[in-house]
């Protein structure tokens, strides 16, 4: 992927980049950013915004704290469409992701009725992919407002049955982790 920038001057310029939590996947996305715009495009870029995700990347952009922001394509579509935000490059493919305990009696996703599950932060693109998921289901849901940081520990201390994950897993280096130690946890397929 490049991100191309229109112009012949050799003149430094700066930009803020609000991305992710650290170790999550923006915040590497947002690291190479970083580089890149350095050693390529010979521009700065500052991202010293740790961020709950999508959502706030995207406010925090549209009230002019930040000049770019890393944001799920669904969480920004509206206001694509409205014209406040224009897309510059697609960085990942990110996937929904049902994490639970490899114990767990949760084999699909309809076995999650009645459960009590992770949507991640109200700020993050998780909670927004995962509200607009759950609400075109009959499913009676128990949401969880906890982010990513909390919510594998309360996983896997039973505290929670599911965990909604939205992003590219294998840039997620907390994902990684806690997907790889004990007590293990499984991914729980979609399917219609």
């Amino acid at each position: 992927w490049a991100i191309a920038l229109g112009s012949c001057t050799t003149q430094r310029h700066s930009l803020t980049l609000s991305s992710g939590a650290n170790g999550g996947a923006y915040e590497k996305i947002g690291r190479q950013i970083v580089i890149s715009a350095r050693e390529v495009g010979k521009i700065k870029v500052r991202d010293n915004y740790d961020s709950y995700g999508s959502q706030q990347n995207l406010k925090r952009l549209l009230n002019g704290e930040t000049d770019l922001a890393l944001v799920q394509l669904d969480v920004a579509s509206e206001a694509m469409k409205l014209g406040k935000v224009q897309a510059i490059a697609v960085l990942a493919h990110e996937y929904l992701h049902l994490i639970t305990q490899s114990d767990s009696e949760i084999e699909t996703f309809t076995d999650l009725d009645g459960k009590r599950v992770i949507f991640g932060t109200p700020e993050s693109g998780i909670y927004f992919t995962a509200r607009r998921l759950f609400s075109a289901t009959n499913l009676n849901i128990i949401e969880a407002n906890i982010d990513i940081r909390e919510g594998f520990d309360k996983l896997k201390q039973k505290e929670i049955d599911a965990f909604v994950y939205v992003g590219p897993v294998g840039s997620s280096k907390k994902v990684q982790a806690e997907l790889a130690k004990p007590p293990l946890l499984r991914l729980v397929p979609i399917s219609t």
